[in-house]
């Protein structure tokens, strides 16, 4: 096959979870892969060292051909830049795209956002190609929730757009069953849809010998860790976090480690500064590969999501990464991941948005027994060896690229 890979976001970028693990299998398997992404900028809205904007840049990596298109760097709150980001990529991948890549054989969209929808049309419009849509954001839920914009003419346009993207796309990928279910009430008939929930890779994500540098540098040494990893922006609720333990600070065991960066990171590390969370810590940005040592030490891995009727139905990938490492889980969040984690025994939930609630569950997670902590990890990674592995759910992306290329051949 030749495949065209559409995507907002791609290596180096930390938090490509699936696009260059897809693209690497395809190559192995003999496929021609390309990939039309921007010049990488997430999560920071920064162009990355090493990266100049020009009008377009050929890569290579791995055997993938990447072609960079120009877009507005941004990654803050505002929604009118938020739009120039989209718009600007959309923009370029619509008109460069078409032009300078080979006429594929099926395209898959990585729809986070969903304005992709348009250039893979164009695609399809020319060449009749089958387009692979992976819904990893639904709109206009979670533009609504991004907090934005609440304009309703704002959000009748982001849905306007995600009916487009579902009409013109042949097959579609959800991220959970709540997802699916939303997809059909908007039209989408249940043989189009396939639920694939995010993924990880035990290469990089499995119980490792702890970092010890990294716990000498930031003095973690004695202390019972509970670890949050990856963006911190308005779906996670930090504020909540913060709050819960502003209610701890008297047990001088427990310290929250944030590891990652996004758009409310200065904002939250200021509130614990201004609140003197001594039992807080800020660390930012960790090199990949050094996160399996730095998270293999946690009391617990943590899950925050705001209290959100989209979220409920929500999976974060994170959520895949923290299974595989094999350690409990405490968290603040509803509906589907608050199910999964009763439902397998992966640790204490608390309410979203419920500070009270949070630090309950913290407490109940530090009085468990050592051999109680170690049953939960056990069991997170049998849920991930049976549901969230790599190369299981990678497989099943693969098949359904081969059956629309077949079918259009």
């Amino acid at each position: 096959m030749n495949v065209v890979i559409i995507t907002h976001i791609f290596w180096p970028e930390s938090e490509d979870f699936r696009n260059r693990a897809l693209a690497e299998e395809l190559v192995r398997r003999g496929h021609r892969v390309t990939v039309i992404a921007p010049f990488p900028n997430y999560p920071l809205g920064r162009i990355y060292d090493g990266y100049r904007m020009r009008w377009r840049q050929w890569e290579e990596l791995e055997g993938i051909r990447v072609l960079r298109l120009p877009l507005y760097p941004d990654h803050s709150s505002s929604g009118f830049r938020r739009a120039l980001n989209y718009g600007s990529f959309t923009l370029a991948a619509s008109l460069l795209g078409p032009l300078l890549v080979r006429r594929p054989d099926v395209i898959f969209v990585h729809a986070s956002p969903m304005t992709l929808g348009f250039p893979a049309a164009i695609f399809r419009l020319l060449y009749g190609t089958p387009i692979l849509l992976d819904v990893v954001d639904l709109w206009p839920d979670a533009v609504a929730g991004s907090g934005m914009t609440s304009s309703r003419l704002v959000l009748a346009a982001a849905g306007a757009i995600a009916r487009f993207a579902y009409r013109v796309s042949s097959r579609i990928i959800a991220l959970t069953e709540g997802f699916s279910v939303r997809l059909r009430e908007a039209g989408i008939s249940a043989e189009r849809i396939t639920v694939i929930p995010p993924w990880a890779d035990r290469a990089e994500f499995h119980p490792s010998a702890p970092d010890l540098d990294f716990y000498r540098e930031h003095g973690l040494q004695g202390k019972s860790c509970i670890m949050h990893a990856g963006n911190i922006g308005p779906y996670q609720d930090i504020a909540n976090v913060l709050a819960a333990a502003e209610l701890l600070r008297d047990d001088d065991r427990l310290l929250f480690v944030f590891i990652g960066n996004g758009q409310q990171f200065e904002l939250m590390k200021r509130r614990a500064e201004e609140l003197r969370l001594d039992n807080v810590l800020f660390v930012g940005r960790v090199p990949r590969e050094r996160l399996a040592g730095v998270l293999s030490q946690a009391a617990a891995l943590l899950v925050s999501m705001s209290d959100d009727p989209y979220l409920s139905i929500n999976l974060p990938s994170k959520l895949a990464a923290y299974l595989a490492m094999e350690r409990p889980l405490v968290a603040a969040a509803g509906g589907d991941v608050a199910a999964l984690m009763e439902k397998h025994r992966l640790g204490p939930v608390a309410e979203p948005g419920r500070p009270a609630s949070l630090a309950a569950a913290v407490r109940e997670l530090l009085a468990m027994s050592d051999g109680e902590r170690r049953a939960a990890g056990e069991r997170a990674g049998e849920l991930f060896s049976g549901s969230f592995e790599k190369e299981l759910l990678r497989d099943r992306y693969i098949a359904i690229l081969e059956e629309l290329a077949e079918a259009r051949r």
